[in-house]
């Protein structure tokens, strides 16, 4: 990196109180694979093995490598923010009321998203199998999701740094 240059680095987060905005829609997702271990689309096997490996961090983590003095390995903190993320099919419920359309949407996002990962779980993991799998897993979660409408939204952290020592600063964005 260059004198002066700036590194930003954006990245799934948790906010103050340990939340990440995804805690109903994997409680979700976690009830339709336990159905699906139950009806034999899934072993207990696989279901053990899936996992979305990924630790969220919050603000203290992210700056504890620049605690000791300010600095590390060269960069430091500018800027260190959370942002909200919006649930853009949130908002289209809130204008139009369509449970059914805000559960589709939401499921989507979950297949999208989180089910491949959860895919390489499967212990004969063909394309057919792959597809069935995430096919099942969204219809199961459908029901779920359209019981009652609920926010699906994540946090971001966003760090700023540079190679040349400015000091840290913590801002902390509006929720949105």
């Amino acid at each position: 990196m260059r004198q002066g240059a700036r590194l930003v680095v954006v990245l799934p987060a948790v906010g103050e109180g340990g939340e990440t905005g995804f805690e109903t829609i994997f409680n979700h997702a976690n009830d339709a694979l336990a159905q699906m271990v139950q009806q034999g689309a899934v072993s207990a096997i696989e279901y053990k093995r899936m996992v979305v490996g990924h630790w969220a961090r919050g603000r203290r983590e992210l700056a504890s490598p620049f605690a000791r003095d300010g600095a590390f390995r060269g960069l430091a903190i500018e800027e260190l923010e959370i942002a909200w993320l919006p649930d853009a099919a949130w908002l289209e419920y809130k204008q139009d009321g369509d449970y059914e359309t805000l559960a589709r949407k939401h499921a989507l996002f979950y297949r999208a998203t989180f089910v491949p990962t959860l895919a390489l779980g499967l212990l004969e993991s063909d394309a057919e199998r792959r597809r069935a799998f995430s096919d099942r897993i969204e219809e199961l979660m459908r029901p779920r999701t359209s019981g009652g409408p609920r926010l699906c939204r994540g946090s971001s952290r966003s760090l700023t740094s540079s190679r040349a020592y400015r000091g840290i600063s913590r801002r902390e964005r509006p929720s949105a």
